[in-house]
């Protein structure tokens, strides 16, 4: 069971954070990849997570980094419950006039996403500004936003610090063999959505039967096969809607589905609406 403890969300819906307990087992929704860069902090527990090609193993005082669009997922482990904290926020939440943060930002978001583990100390700074957030949000006096805005600066300038200093945690990739298998199978698919993929076909590229590789596929990343498919391909029909180079027809053939009937009622699903709703909603915010 999942149970949220603390949620602020902005006036302009630009920044979210989020405190959560689950106790027992808990596994995200199907469809998983959004516009705003996110900050996972695992304050308790173990979790699997699937972030673009790969599956990490994270620990409790890990934070996890994901950028705009990528896919990702976190899954459960043998353990049980887990605690942690979450923060999604727009890029232009922390915009400055000689735009240093979206450098920072640049800089961080050139991998997708990425794994820190910091020390003992450093992890115990990093809940203490979180800690700081959410007292900040809840707070009412005068300015709250922009005391916030500045928590989240020295939280990224944390960030990428540390990242250039250390790297990301490759010892937080897993090494299972199945994983590793499946991180190679991903990195197929993500390389060639445009092309008539099938169950049997990609099985046997890798050398499995479909049944098996069906259940670790999903084992592994939390998605199935055609789940998983169609999520890479309506990401990238979301960025070329986005673009406003091509019509929808046009866009449909280049993510590689085979007719614009089948494209619109999988794009509609992932996304809630549908392909010309959503053109029409970028072209009014535009």
């Amino acid at each position: 069971m999942k149970d949220t403890i603390y949620t602020y969300q902005n006036r302009e819906s630009s920044i979210t954070i989020k405190h959560s307990v689950v106790d027992g087992f808990y596994t995200m929704c199907r469809y998983h990849f959004h516009t705003q860069i996110e900050i996972y902090f695992l304050v308790s527990g173990q979790r699997n997570y699937f972030i673009r090609d790969k599956i990490y193993n994270v620990c409790a005082g890990d934070l996890v980094f994901i950028s705009p669009h990528e896919i990702h997922k976190t899954i459960d482990t043998e353990v049980s419950g887990h605690e942690r904290i979450l923060i999604n926020m727009e890029p232009h939440f922390v915009e400055t006039r000689n735009h240093s943060l979206q450098t920072l930002l640049g800089r961080l978001q050139t991998e997708g996403g990425f794994v820190l583990r910091p020390s003992r100390e450093d992890r115990a700074f990093i809940h203490r500004l979180l800690n700081q957030m959410i007292t900040e949000s809840q707070g009412k006096e005068i300015d709250n936003e922009v005391f916030l805005q500045a928590l989240v600066m020295q939280l990224l300038v944390y960030i990428s610090r540390y990242h250039d200093r250390n790297g990301c945690n490759r010892a937080a990739i897993s090494d299972s063999p199945t994983h590793l298998k499946i991180s190679r199978v991903v990195e197929y698919i993500n390389g060639n959505y445009r092309e008539k993929l099938t169950v049997e076909d990609v099985a046997a590229r890798f050398f499995f039967s479909p049944f098996y590789f069906c259940r670790i596929f999903k084992d592994a990343t939390g998605f199935t096969f055609i789940e998983y498919l169609n999520t890479v391909r309506i990401r990238e029909a979301q960025i070329l809607l986005l673009e406003g180079k091509y019509n929808i027809t046009g866009i449909s053939e280049q993510v590689g589905f085979g007719s614009i009937t089948h494209f619109n009622r999988i794009f509609k699903k992932v996304i809630g609406e549908s392909p010309l709703q959503y053109r029409k909603k970028l072209t009014a915010v535009s």
